[in-house]
């Protein structure tokens, strides 16, 4: 099979790169053909045609990457023009983050109505429509109107070029947990905070680390030194490199607390890549996390919005080496087998050959 991966391409998301990863280790012939996420408009449009008048030979399908409801009808185009069926990894609802969870825009006003019709377009053009959990697809199918069959659940999965089993941090009489973040509400950083200051309250030895940027991260400074919580320290973001160390050098990774529509739906990039180096992690019990992990068995699942059951869960992972241990092991194995890119490419496979 030879596709066309087609759209704007976010280099530093690692989302289409799993894919392409993937399907290419199963033997499929993937033709990138991307331009840059900051163009809009006409110049979007022209480049796409550009790189695709470039690229020789036919395909077989036309995957559209996440991020691109700005250039699916021109997908769409190229699809019917070609005879290809189109695939498209919708991901993420424009209007969901902006009028649900980031609470940008009012439901029914301009803005959110445009995103709601661009969502409910990009139900319809494709063939078939990739989501990242099964609450996303149940949640589109009513929102848009669309028929649930549509949709294939594809899990966001990890880079195993990137994010690569490492030993456990040898002793240094300190306990470190990470968090990265794009600060959006649903990830709950306000919880890990409140949580941070409980902890390190009653034990100094324990150290939080904060990366990244976004739009709750000046609400989460604040709290931290309202709260006096000590050894909590916030880094901005980086790159994947820097990531795959600084999850090497923590002893437990966190994943969202937070108590929206959205936390409800999704699971991060960061559960499956914390997990593929060999950390333990905790993250809110909400049905997705469980649709792909067993709590107590893969990581610890708390209360969604509780800065208490996450600091009791921190706690139990410290004093409890044996447990820390087992779920690190058992989590790691379980990514590796059905997160990694060829078991998340089997699954757009067979979208693409269903079509």
């Amino acid at each position: 099979m030879r596709i066309c991966y087609f759209g704007m391409a976010r280099p530093s998301y690692p989302r289409h790169r799993v894919i392409a990863r993937g399907l290419r280790q199963l033997g499929v012939d993937v033709v990138e053909c991307f331009v840059s996420h900051r163009l809009s408009g006409y110049q979007l449009r022209a480049a796409l045609w550009a790189e695709y008048a470039r690229l020789d030979g036919k395909f077989d399908a036309l995957l559209a990457a996440e991020f691109n409801h700005a250039a699916l009808p021109q997908a769409w185009y190229l699809a019917r023009k070609h005879k290809l069926p189109l695939v498209y990894d919708f991901l993420i609802s424009l209007y969901d983050s902006i009028a649900s969870d980031r609470m940008q825009s009012p439901p029914l006003s301009p803005r959110s109505l445009i995103m709601w019709g661009l969502d409910w377009l990009a139900t319809r053009l494709p063939a078939r429509v990739l989501v990242d959990t099964s609450a996303h697809r149940d949640f589109y199918a009513q929102a848009f109107r669309a028929h649930p069959a549509k949709f294939v659940v594809v899990p966001l999965g990890f880079e195993d070029d990137i994010f690569t089993f490492a030993p456990p941090r040898l002793p240094d009489g300190s306990f470190r947990v990470l968090f990265y973040s794009t600060f959006i509400p649903s990830h709950g950083a306000d919880v890990i905070a409140r949580a941070a200051a409980l902890v390190t309250r009653a034990d100094p030895a324990v150290h939080f680390t904060l990366i990244g940027t976004g739009q709750t991260l000046e609400e989460t400074k604040a709290l931290v030194n309202a709260l006096q919580a000590r050894n909590v320290n916030f880094k901005p973001r980086v790159d994947s490199t820097e990531l795959q160390a600084l999850i090497s050098g923590s002893d437990v990774t966190l994943g969202v607390f937070g108590t929206n529509q959205k936390a409800n739906r999704a699971i991060p990039n960061k559960l499956y890549q914390g997990l593929a180096v060999g950390r333990a992690a905790i993250t809110a019990d909400t049905v997705p996390a469980r649709e792909f992990f067993s709590p107590g068995e893969h990581l610890l699942m708390c209360q969604p919005g509780s800065p208490e059951a996450l600091a009791e869960s921190i706690s139990l992972l410290k004093k409890d080496s044996q447990l820390r241990a087992r779920l690190a092991e058992q989590g790691h194995r379980h990514v590796v087998e059905n997160y990694s890119p060829v078991p998340i490419a089997r699954r757009v496979l067979g979208a693409l050959e269903a079509v």
